[in-house]
Protein backbone atom coordinates (compact mmCIF):
# COMPACT_ATOMS: atom_id res chain seq x y z
CA UNK A 1 0.00 0.00 0.00
CA UNK A 2 0.78 3.68 -0.54
CA UNK A 3 0.57 6.00 2.41
CA UNK A 4 0.60 10.22 1.83
CA UNK A 5 2.67 11.25 4.34
CA UNK A 6 3.93 14.61 5.62
CA UNK A 7 6.06 16.29 8.01
CA UNK A 8 4.88 19.66 9.47
CA UNK A 9 7.05 21.72 12.94
CA UNK A 10 4.31 21.58 15.81
CA UNK A 11 1.47 23.94 15.70
CA UNK A 12 1.72 24.71 11.79
CA UNK A 13 -0.26 23.18 8.64
CA UNK A 14 2.48 23.83 6.67
CA UNK A 15 4.22 20.96 5.27
CA UNK A 16 7.73 20.70 5.42
CA UNK A 17 8.14 17.52 3.77
CA UNK A 18 5.36 15.61 1.81
CA UNK A 19 6.19 11.82 0.92
CA UNK A 20 4.41 8.46 0.03
CA UNK A 21 5.90 5.93 1.32
CA UNK A 22 5.19 1.90 0.34
CA UNK A 23 4.22 0.02 3.26
CA UNK A 24 2.27 -3.18 3.85
CA UNK A 25 -0.22 -4.13 6.21
CA UNK A 26 0.09 -5.30 9.99
CA UNK A 27 4.10 -4.49 9.33
CA UNK A 28 6.07 -1.66 11.61
CA UNK A 29 8.06 0.56 10.03
CA UNK A 30 9.55 4.01 11.70
CA UNK A 31 10.27 7.35 9.25
CA UNK A 32 13.38 9.16 9.96
CA UNK A 33 13.47 12.60 9.14
CA UNK A 34 16.68 14.69 8.85
CA UNK A 35 18.18 17.82 7.21
CA UNK A 36 18.09 21.34 7.48
CA UNK A 37 14.06 22.96 7.18
CA UNK A 38 14.99 24.24 3.75
CA UNK A 39 16.18 20.54 1.99
CA UNK A 40 14.09 17.92 4.54
CA UNK A 41 14.94 14.56 3.80
CA UNK A 42 13.32 11.34 4.80
CA UNK A 43 14.31 7.67 5.09
CA UNK A 44 11.21 4.92 6.00
CA UNK A 45 13.39 2.26 8.08
CA UNK A 46 11.32 -1.13 7.89
CA UNK A 47 11.42 -2.63 11.13
CA UNK A 48 10.43 -5.85 10.57
CA UNK A 49 14.24 -7.94 9.82
CA UNK A 50 14.89 -11.23 10.59
CA UNK A 51 17.07 -11.13 13.93
CA UNK A 52 20.83 -11.92 13.50
CA UNK A 53 22.81 -14.67 14.79
CA UNK A 54 22.33 -15.43 18.81
CA UNK A 55 25.32 -13.04 20.37
CA UNK A 56 24.92 -10.64 17.36
CA UNK A 57 23.81 -7.00 16.41
CA UNK A 58 22.01 -6.25 13.37
CA UNK A 59 23.64 -3.09 12.90
CA UNK A 60 22.92 -0.52 10.21
CA UNK A 61 24.56 3.01 9.52
CA UNK A 62 22.34 6.70 8.71
CA UNK A 63 24.80 10.03 8.03
CA UNK A 64 22.02 12.07 9.03
CA UNK A 65 24.63 15.13 9.50
CA UNK A 66 24.38 17.17 6.23
CA UNK A 67 27.19 19.20 6.99
CA UNK A 68 30.11 16.83 8.22
CA UNK A 69 30.89 14.91 4.74
CA UNK A 70 31.39 11.48 4.92
CA UNK A 71 32.67 9.56 7.95
CA UNK A 72 33.86 6.05 9.24
CA UNK A 73 32.89 3.93 11.76
CA UNK A 74 34.21 2.56 14.24
CA UNK A 75 33.39 0.19 17.14
CA UNK A 76 36.23 -0.96 19.33
CA UNK A 77 37.23 -1.92 23.45
CA UNK A 78 37.70 1.29 25.26
CA UNK A 79 41.57 1.38 25.23
CA UNK A 80 42.11 0.08 21.72
CA UNK A 81 44.15 2.92 19.64
CA UNK A 82 42.26 3.87 16.36
CA UNK A 83 45.86 3.78 14.59
CA UNK A 84 45.44 -0.17 14.02
CA UNK A 85 40.72 -0.52 13.99
CA UNK A 86 39.11 -1.48 10.98
CA UNK A 87 36.22 0.79 10.62
CA UNK A 88 32.75 -1.30 10.72
CA UNK A 89 31.32 1.38 7.83
CA UNK A 90 33.72 3.13 6.21
CA UNK A 91 32.67 6.30 3.90
CA UNK A 92 29.00 6.70 5.00
CA UNK A 93 27.77 9.36 2.76
CA UNK A 94 24.70 11.97 3.84
CA UNK A 95 21.50 10.59 3.24
CA UNK A 96 22.43 6.44 2.96
CA UNK A 97 21.36 3.86 4.77
CA UNK A 98 24.12 0.87 4.90
CA UNK A 99 23.51 -2.82 4.59
CA UNK A 100 22.87 -4.68 7.93
CA UNK A 101 26.65 -5.02 9.86
CA UNK A 102 26.51 -8.08 12.53
CA UNK A 103 29.00 -7.29 14.94
CA UNK A 104 28.86 -8.51 18.53
CA UNK A 105 26.23 -7.48 21.01
CA UNK A 106 27.40 -5.92 23.91
CA UNK A 107 29.39 -2.23 24.78
CA UNK A 108 31.12 -0.71 22.53
CA UNK A 109 33.49 2.06 21.98
CA UNK A 110 32.06 4.59 19.24
CA UNK A 111 34.89 6.94 17.62
CA UNK A 112 33.51 8.74 14.00
CA UNK A 113 35.86 10.13 11.61
CA UNK A 114 35.87 12.05 8.74
CA UNK A 115 36.66 9.40 5.93
CA UNK A 116 39.85 8.25 5.30
CA UNK A 117 41.33 10.07 8.44
CA UNK A 118 41.47 8.36 11.92
CA UNK A 119 42.79 11.64 13.21
CA UNK A 120 39.53 13.86 12.15
CA UNK A 121 37.71 12.53 14.71
CA UNK A 122 34.19 13.90 15.21
CA UNK A 123 32.32 11.46 17.85
CA UNK A 124 33.71 9.29 20.95
CA UNK A 125 31.79 7.94 23.47
CA UNK A 126 32.91 4.82 25.25
CA UNK A 127 29.76 2.88 26.46
CA UNK A 128 27.33 2.30 23.59
CA UNK A 129 25.23 -0.47 24.28
CA UNK A 130 24.49 -2.86 21.18
CA UNK A 131 21.88 -4.66 22.05
CA UNK A 132 21.67 -8.87 21.68
CA UNK A 133 20.43 -10.94 19.35
CA UNK A 134 18.23 -7.16 17.88
CA UNK A 135 18.75 -5.21 14.84
CA UNK A 136 19.04 -1.52 15.53
CA UNK A 137 19.93 1.60 13.02
CA UNK A 138 22.98 3.80 14.28
CA UNK A 139 22.24 7.58 13.30
CA UNK A 140 25.23 10.25 12.96
CA UNK A 141 23.13 13.31 13.82
CA UNK A 142 24.40 17.09 13.36
CA UNK A 143 25.79 19.21 16.07
CA UNK A 144 25.52 23.00 16.29
CA UNK A 145 28.65 23.30 14.68
CA UNK A 146 28.22 21.43 11.94
CA UNK A 147 31.20 19.24 11.40
CA UNK A 148 31.16 17.34 14.71
CA UNK A 149 28.16 14.99 15.14
CA UNK A 150 25.63 13.02 18.15
CA UNK A 151 23.87 9.55 17.79
CA UNK A 152 20.98 7.82 18.02
CA UNK A 153 20.37 4.37 18.28
CA UNK A 154 16.96 3.53 16.83
CA UNK A 155 16.28 0.11 18.37
CA UNK A 156 14.27 -1.88 16.07
CA UNK A 157 10.57 -1.89 17.45
CA UNK A 158 12.13 -0.62 20.66
CA UNK A 159 13.46 2.30 22.74
CA UNK A 160 15.46 4.98 20.70
CA UNK A 161 18.91 5.77 22.52
CA UNK A 162 20.59 9.07 22.49
CA UNK A 163 24.09 9.31 22.88
CA UNK A 164 25.70 12.77 22.53
CA UNK A 165 29.12 13.83 22.31
CA UNK A 166 31.10 15.26 25.26
CA UNK A 167 33.56 17.40 22.94
CA UNK A 168 34.41 20.20 20.91
CA UNK A 169 36.92 21.28 18.13
CA UNK A 170 39.51 23.68 18.85
CA UNK A 171 42.10 25.58 16.29
CA UNK A 172 45.03 28.20 17.12
CA UNK A 173 45.44 30.98 14.52
CA UNK A 174 48.80 33.19 15.33
CA UNK A 175 49.10 37.02 14.21
CA UNK A 176 51.77 38.38 16.30
CA UNK A 177 54.00 40.81 15.50
CA UNK A 178 57.59 40.50 14.13
CA UNK A 179 57.07 36.85 13.33
CA UNK A 180 56.09 36.25 17.38
CA UNK A 181 57.02 32.37 17.86
CA UNK A 182 53.12 31.02 19.35
CA UNK A 183 52.88 27.93 21.47
CA UNK A 184 49.55 26.93 23.15
CA UNK A 185 47.79 23.96 24.65
CA UNK A 186 44.36 22.79 25.94
CA UNK A 187 43.91 19.93 28.17
CA UNK A 188 46.93 19.02 27.32
CA UNK A 189 46.41 18.99 23.50
CA UNK A 190 49.03 21.10 21.58
CA UNK A 191 47.37 23.97 19.21
CA UNK A 192 50.66 25.25 18.30
CA UNK A 193 54.07 24.49 18.92
CA UNK A 194 56.39 27.08 18.64
CA UNK A 195 55.27 28.50 15.44
CA UNK A 196 56.03 31.40 13.62
CA UNK A 197 53.29 34.12 12.76
CA UNK A 198 51.14 34.42 10.70
CA UNK A 199 49.93 30.72 11.50
CA UNK A 200 47.05 28.46 11.17
CA UNK A 201 47.03 25.60 12.99
CA UNK A 202 44.45 22.59 12.59
CA UNK A 203 41.11 21.74 14.38
CA UNK A 204 41.93 19.64 17.78
CA UNK A 205 39.19 17.54 19.19
CA UNK A 206 38.88 18.20 22.82
CA UNK A 207 37.25 18.32 25.60
CA UNK A 208 34.04 20.76 26.03
CA UNK A 209 33.81 23.24 29.22
CA UNK A 210 36.81 24.86 30.73
CA UNK A 211 40.07 23.18 30.21
CA UNK A 212 43.16 24.52 31.02
CA UNK A 213 45.07 26.46 28.44
CA UNK A 214 48.32 27.69 28.03
CA UNK A 215 49.59 30.22 26.14
CA UNK A 216 53.08 31.74 25.17
CA UNK A 217 54.96 34.21 22.67
CA UNK A 218 58.85 33.78 22.07
CA UNK A 219 58.71 31.68 25.76
CA UNK A 220 56.96 34.22 27.29
CA UNK A 221 53.65 33.51 29.01
CA UNK A 222 49.97 35.40 28.22
CA UNK A 223 47.06 35.79 30.17
CA UNK A 224 44.65 33.54 28.63
CA UNK A 225 41.55 34.46 27.82
CA UNK A 226 37.88 32.65 30.04
CA UNK A 227 37.62 29.43 28.40
CA UNK A 228 33.93 27.82 28.15
CA UNK A 229 33.91 25.37 25.54
CA UNK A 230 30.49 24.14 24.14
CA UNK A 231 29.63 20.32 23.15
CA UNK A 232 29.31 20.44 19.75
CA UNK A 233 30.85 23.42 18.77
CA UNK A 234 33.95 24.86 16.79
CA UNK A 235 36.12 27.68 18.21
CA UNK A 236 39.51 29.56 17.34
CA UNK A 237 42.13 30.65 19.58
CA UNK A 238 43.22 34.05 18.15
CA UNK A 239 46.71 35.02 19.51
CA UNK A 240 47.81 38.42 18.09
CA UNK A 241 49.40 41.88 19.10
CA UNK A 242 52.95 43.20 19.60
CA UNK A 243 55.03 40.75 20.58
CA UNK A 244 56.16 42.84 23.50
CA UNK A 245 52.42 42.93 24.27
CA UNK A 246 50.51 39.96 22.88
CA UNK A 247 46.73 39.17 23.41
CA UNK A 248 44.34 35.75 23.08
CA UNK A 249 40.26 35.73 22.43
CA UNK A 250 38.71 32.86 21.82
CA UNK A 251 36.41 33.54 18.16
CA UNK A 252 32.93 31.40 17.85
CA UNK A 253 33.11 29.41 14.28
CA UNK A 254 30.54 28.09 12.75
CA UNK A 255 31.46 25.45 10.23
CA UNK A 256 27.54 24.60 8.58
CA UNK A 257 28.05 24.56 4.84
CA UNK A 258 26.30 27.54 2.98
CA UNK A 259 22.89 26.57 2.00
CA UNK A 260 23.09 27.80 -1.66
CA UNK A 261 25.03 25.63 -4.29
CA UNK A 262 28.08 27.33 -5.46
CA UNK A 263 28.57 29.86 -2.82
CA UNK A 264 30.79 29.65 0.17
CA UNK A 265 31.00 31.68 3.99
CA UNK A 266 33.53 33.86 4.45
CA UNK A 267 34.54 36.07 7.60
CA UNK A 268 36.30 38.84 8.47
CA UNK A 269 38.72 39.18 11.82
CA UNK A 270 40.48 42.23 11.91
CA UNK A 271 43.76 41.34 14.46
CA UNK A 272 45.41 44.43 14.05
CA UNK A 273 46.67 46.25 16.71
CA UNK A 274 48.02 50.13 16.92
CA UNK A 275 46.41 51.47 14.23
CA UNK A 276 43.75 54.35 15.28
CA UNK A 277 40.92 54.57 13.07
CA UNK A 278 38.53 51.59 11.45
CA UNK A 279 40.04 49.02 9.10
Amino acid sequence: DQADSSITTAGSATALLSFTPTVSRDMAYAVLAFGKGGALRQLLLDENQTAPASGKTGLRVVNGAADAGALDVYLTSASDSLATAVAVHAAAAYGELSPALDVAGGNWRLRVTGASSKTDIRFDVADLALPSGQIAVLVLTPSAGGTLVDALLVKQQDAIVQADGANARVRAMAGVGSAGAVTASLGGVSLLESAASPVAGNYKFVPSGSPALTISVNGNSVGPPVTSLPSGRDATLMVYGPAAAPAAVWLADDNQLPSASGSLRIRLVNATTGVTGSA
